[in-house]
């Protein structure tokens, strides 16, 4: 039986569900957008002068800020840069094609370090994107030193959600699953059939509404800016789910981190974030497997991410120790 306080008649329960609804607003209201930065290519660390730079493409979300989680675990001397998604501070129109993305991407990079060998990394819908540019610069005559995916093993089934016939429903699905599964809120009283059940067209506009009437946004201004993140999120999630990539003439270094005991070392065919690791060759795969969360990637949490992080560094310190310094302005 749930305990009562005294203030108000408000439960404890009630208590904890306002801490978790502002969890949330913290998480995406932290962000504002500045469509006058159109510097979407961001130094994350400095390292030395005529050092290796790794250039890394985030989630679907768009935002760079968790993958300094990252930086402990590279070679010192290493730049480190975070591409973040077009379009995210509102300078600009998302993108709809990882093709796009990556080609938006590649003209950033060439413009920071004409010359190879390159280093590419990115995570879960950013591996598609790593994954494109290191094709397009492969294309270009550039030689890659690392193409990196840090590859989420999360426990949905994938097969049941909405895909391209519905890509604003799968918005509202993944948005669902984020706020449970990254933040822990429980979303068992949110009336999602009731989005779920309209037109595509309007589903975003009810999501919204619901989320404003439950308390999780607050006022006009936390409305407009969490429809902001909304749209670049679905750009994204359409270029994600028609992805059809063509095979890369290279290695791919896969770290893979899910629960050993449910994922058995396996990756999930049917999972958008493996479309690219179906069309290349064994040979070409470099699979670790690290037995944490798929969600460690982002929240960083210890002991899960050090596991990971050990992974990035023996990667990162073989390829340092066997590829010359590519030019840099």
């Amino acid at each position: 039986m749930t305990s009562m306080v005294s203030n108000g008649g408000t439960t404890q329960a009630d208590a904890a569900l306002e801490a978790k609804k502002q969890q949330l607003l913290t998480a995406y209201m932290s962000f504002a957008p500045n469509p006058k930065n159109v510097e979407t290519v961001v130094v994350l660390r400095e390292g030395a002068p005529g050092a290796p730079r790794l250039f890394f493409c985030p989630a679907t979300d768009g935002t760079i800020s968790y993958l300094r989680n990252y930086i402990p675990y590279l070679p010192p001397d290493w730049w480190f840069y975070g591409c973040q998604t077009p379009g995210l501070e509102g300078e600009r129109t998302p993108f709809r094609t990882i093709e796009e993305i990556a080609a938006y991407d590649v003209e950033k990079i060439l413009a920071i370090q004409p010359e190879g060998p390159y280093h590419i990394g990115g995570f879960c819908n950013g591996g598609l994107v790593a994954y494109e540019i290191c094709k397009m610069l492969k294309e270009r005559g550039h030689e890659i030193a690392l193409c990196l995916d840090l590859l989420p093993l999360f426990p949905r089934q994938w097969t049941d959600l909405a895909h391209l016939e519905s890509p604003r429903k799968r918005v509202v699905q993944d948005f669902l699953f984020v706020f449970e599964e990254f933040l822990g809120n429980s979303m068992k009283e949110f009336p999602v059939e009731e989005v779920l059940s309209q037109k595509d067209e309007v589903q975003i506009d009810t999501f919204l509404r619901l989320l404003r009437e439950h308390g999780y946004l607050r006022n006009d201004q936390e409305e407009s800016l969490f429809r902001h993140r909304v749209n670049v999120y679905n750009a994204g999630l359409e270029a994600m789910l028609a992805y059809k990539p063509k095979n890369f003439q290279g290695v791919i270094d896969v770290i893979a981190a899910g629960e050993e005991e449910r994922y058995k070392n396996e990756i999930q065919t049917d999972s958008p974030y493996a479309t690219h690791l179906c069309v290349v060759q064994s040979n070409q795969k470099r699979v670790h497997y690290v037995d944490v969360p798929g969600k460690t990637f982002v929240n960083g949490h210890q002991p899960g991410l050090d596991k990971i992080g050990e992974v990035i560094r023996t990667i990162t310190t073989r390829v340092a120790l066997k590829q010359p310094v590519g030019g840099c302005r």
